[in-house]
Order: C-alpha cells, then sequence, then structure tokens
C-alpha cells in the first residue's frame, strides 16, 4: 500500500473516517505544491530561477524580501516535490506543478473549513514574506485564527486523533486523571469526554487564555447535552493556564495527551517541555503525542502556510524528535511512521 503514513490495510478496510481523511491530507499536499509554486510565480521567483540557478540571498536581494526563513522553507518543500531543483546551493525551476481542480473540488466539498483557512493564510502569506510581520489574525489569541482552526481541527486530522486517543483509552475508568495539553478550544477534551464511560478527572492545559475561555465553553455546552456519567465528568473537568516549557505542573496523571502542539514550541525549549511533562507522569501513566513531521530539509510537511501564524516555530524533523523522546523517556513506541508516538517511564 502506497502511503506516507503506513497504515495497515485493516485500518483502511474498517475505518471509513480514516479512508477520507487520508485521502483529504494527499489531495492537501497537491494543493499545497501547487500554491507554493503559485505564490513565487506571482513575486517573479519563478522567472528569475527558471534558467538561471539563484542561492537563496540572490533571491532575497533581488526581490528585497524580509522573511528569508520563510521563503527557503517554501523553496525547500518544492524541491522535495521535484518543482525545484537544489544544488550547489542553488534553487533552479524544473517545471509547473499539475493542475488541481479535482483535488480542490473535493477539499472544497469534504473539508470546507480547512479550505477556507488555507485560501486566507495563503493569500496572507506575501506580506509576511516582503515583510517578515506574521498574520496577527491568525494567532490563536484572535479570534479569526482560532474560528478556523476549529474548523480544520474537526477534519482531515479527526481520525487521526480518534486513533491517538484510542491509545489511552484504556485509562478512562477508575477515577483516573487524564490531561489535554495544548488543549486548544477543547476539541480533544469533547473527544475524550464523549469516549469516557466510568468517572474520570480530565484536565484541560493551555497557554491561551482565549483558547481556555472557548474550551471552557464547549464542555459547558457538553453538560447541559450529557446524562450520567458523562455530565459528572464534564462538571469535573479543570482547565489550567500554564507554560510547560517554563514550570512543571503539581500533579501526577495517569494519562496525558498532545495533539498538534510541538510545532509551536522553540526547538530548544522542547526538551524542557517533555521533561516537565515527565514529572506529572505516574509510574503506569501513558504520554502519547500526535504531531506531523519533517523527514528532512527537502522532505517537509507541506503545510508551509503555518510560517505565517506567529505561534509557529516549525514542525520538528522525526529523528531527531523520536531520539530526543528516547534520551527522555525508557518507552518510546512509534505508530504509522511517527504520527503517533507512545511514551511509558517503564519498558
Amino acid at each position: 500500500m502506497n502511503s506516507d503514513y503506513f497504515f495497515t490495510i485493516k485500518q483502511f478496510l474498517t475505518n471509513k473516517r480514516l479512508r477520507q481523511d487520508i485521502k483529504a491530507l494527499k489531495a492537501a499536499k497537491k494543493c499545497y505544491t501547487y500554491f507554493a509554486w503559485e505564490l513565487l510565480d506571482e513575486m517573479n521567483i519563478t522567472k528569475i530561477i527558471k534558467n538561471n540557478p539563484k542561492s537563496l540571498e540572490e533571491i532575497q536581494k533581488s526581490l528585497e524580501i524580509k522573511d528569508i526563513d520563510f521563503l527557503e522553507k517554501i523553496l525547500d518543500f518544492l524541491v522535495g516535490e521535484n518543482i525545484l531543483h537544489f544544488t550547489s546551493n542553488k534553487y533552479k525551476l524544473l517545471k509547473t506543478p499539475q493542475k488541481i481542480d479535482k483535488e480542490l473540488e473535493y477539499l472544497t466539498k469534504t473539508c470546507p473549513g480547512s479550505t477556507e483557512w488555507t485560501n486566507w493564510l495563503r493569500k496572507e502569506s506575501k506580506v509576511t514574506l516582503k515583510t517578515a510581520r506574521k498574520i496577527k489574525d491568525s494567532s490563536f489569541d484572535a479570534n479569526k485564527g482560532s474560528e478556523l482552526w476549529a474548523k480544520v481541527m474537526n477534519e482531515s486530522p479527526f481520525a487521526l486523533r480518534q486513533l491517538t486517543i484510542d491509545q489511552i483509552s484504556q485509562k478512562f475508568k477508575n477515577n483516573n486523571k487524564i490531561i489535554d495539553i495544548g488543549c486548544g478550544d477543547g476539541i480533544g477534551l469533547e473527544d475524550i469526554l464523549l469516549r469516557s464511560s466510568e468517572p474520570i478527572q480530565l484536565v484541560g492545559l493551555e497557554v491561551s487564555k482565549n483558547y481556555l475561555n472557548k474550551a471552557k465553553h464547549r464542555i459547558n455546552n457538553l453538560e447541559k447535552e450529557f446524562l450520567g456519567i458523562k455530565k459528572e465528568n464534564c462538571k469535573k473537568t479543570k482547565f489550567l493556564i500554564q507554560d510547560l516549557t517554563k514550570t512543571n505542573i503539581n500533579e501526577k496523571f495517569d494519562a496525558l495527551f498532545l495533539s498538534l502542539v510541538i510545532n509551536h514550541i522553540p526547538e530548544n525549549k522542547r526538551k524542557t517541555f517533555f521533561l516537565n511533562i515527565k514529572k506529572s507522569m505516574k509510574e503506569d501513566s501513558t504520554l502519547v503525542t500526535f504531531q506531523f513531521l519533517n523527514d528532512s530539509k527537502f522532505k517537509r510537511s507541506p503545510m508551509w502556510i503555518m510560517q505565517a501564524i506567529p505561534s509557529h516555530v516549525d514542525f520538528p524533523y522525526r529523528e531527531e524528535y523520536i531520539s530526543m523522546l528516547k534520551s527522555i523517556f525508557p518507552s518510546v513506541k512509534t505508530l504509522f511512521n511517527g504520527l503517533i508516538i507512545i511514551c511509558k517511564l517503564t519498558k
């Protein structure tokens, strides 16, 4: 089976939503490739490097681009997709990417929120390249950014998040303490509450006050709808504002969950972040992460538009990320080529 994510035949046959989401992610990759080329074409970069290879610095100077890091990531992504060629530290245009009419039609139909989010950010990305100013409204503390990202999280990452939560679902009992680190607007908390059929103590942790308020609102609405144990679990849900790159939580948890968080943490703070998480794990705790990853400089996550978001740093490099986790946790198990990683304190 040809898949970037290495799912099993059984999972594809039995999980309809997974098939839909993977199809959407593959379609999105083609669209992001075309959009990246389109952005370079609009800025005359494709014209500059069509016949004469240019270095990153030469491209930057000729067009007075301020955000050279963003430019490099777009160029490198297109090298990995065989649209550009890179040799002797110079980029050259190889070809124009294929049209994306079918893929865009599919995404507009099945992932309208993600399509809206992508179209908005890709149009604004030119400003970021020229000025090095991130898109303020795309911040997760801004209403527009957080509302559109909530739509994205309900679409193509949905099945992957469910598969991640599967890895800790055995902990949803015995009044166990569960934490969603970087809980955003509470969609992961909702997933856990929907799955819980026994008493649990749930905590949502965020650095964004705006997001945490949205999470509280989501859980309050669920409490009104639920009955029995689920209603009680909603009532007991707690919320924390805390930055785990600076301090640890003075509590111990049975299960810990992270979804698309690490790309918002500076690389030099990621180890401290996980060391602080480790301090909040019981001996038999399970930590599970869902995270898009880069393989190398030229094999990158296609979501280059994220570079325009103020809090986004970059997606971790797969081998470095896994190696870092192994230096902290005695047991590290990777699923689906590292999309999901399970860490424990005992082997």
